[in-house]
């Protein structure tokens, strides 16, 4: 927020009250109020909004952020916020990794599909459950799926005016790779790449950082991996 914290905030918030969809204007509230110290200003924010719009997702999920980085809360304590967030808008995606997460952390085992259901539930149809179900694989360590699914997402979302999503199933991809025993360099960065890509067109160069930190990319976007070549042999 710069010098200025109380504009930005002032200014976030209209943005809010005009696009109560722009998942990044919340992420940047909440965690402005954190790192500026004003927790409980803004815990009161996004509980008015979740209490004057009961279809107002997002504003969970800013709860859920806020939840996540205070150390005084149990751990996964931030898992009722994303399922509130999912039960309001079931298709409000930046939701998904923070409930397997969090469930996981709470329950100290790895999360399963039967598990998440009777919290919320999704529709397969649609091409954001590849992030939910992708990231779920993902924590079981089952990569080849996580692929198969956010793969299979991707040919859907194409055409469909979603290019944020667009962008955080191509970072999913780039992390499914860089968790598998035969580490994709290529791959990784033809993801990463396109990920830049769709926010450079959006206006929006920082973008990616964010998506590459939420998905646990292998590296920032737009750094290029090192690759490595093979030795030459002596002859």
């Amino acid at each position: 927020m710069g010098e200025r914290p109380e504009e930005g905030i002032a200014l976030l918030q209209g943005i809010i009250a005009r696009h109560k969809d722009f998942h990044r204007a919340y992420e940047t509230l909440a965690l402005t109020y954190w790192d500026r110290h004003q927790i409980e200003r803004g815990q009161e924010y996004f509980r008015s909004l979740a209490a004057s719009d009961p279809s107002n997702g997002l504003a969970e999920y800013a709860l859920g952020i806020m939840t996540e980085r205070d150390e005084s809360q149990p751990t996964g304590s931030s898992f009722e916020h994303y399922a509130r967030c999912l039960q309001k808008q079931p298709g409000a995606w930046p939701c998904y990794q923070g409930a397997v997460d969090a469930f996981a952390g709470s329950h100290k085992q790895s999360v399963g599909e039967r598990e998440l259901r009777k919290s919320f539930s999704w529709d397969e149809s649609q091409p954001e459950s590849g992030l939910l179900l992708g990231w779920l694989y993902i924590t079981q360590r089952r990569i080849d799926e996580a692929l198969r699914v956010m793969e299979a997402a991707l040919e859907r979302v194409q055409g469909t005016n979603q290019p944020e999503l667009e962008a955080a199933l191509h970072l999913g991809v780039a992390g499914a790779h860089s968790g598998a025993a035969a580490y994709a360099t290529e791959a990784i960065l033809e993801h990463l790449q396109a990920a830049a890509g769709i926010y450079q067109r959006l206006g929006d160069p920082e973008g990616p950082m964010g998506g590459c930190l939420a998905w646990r990319a292998p590296m920032p976007c737009g750094e290029t991996p090192h690759i490595h070549e093979k030795p030459e042999t002596s002859a």
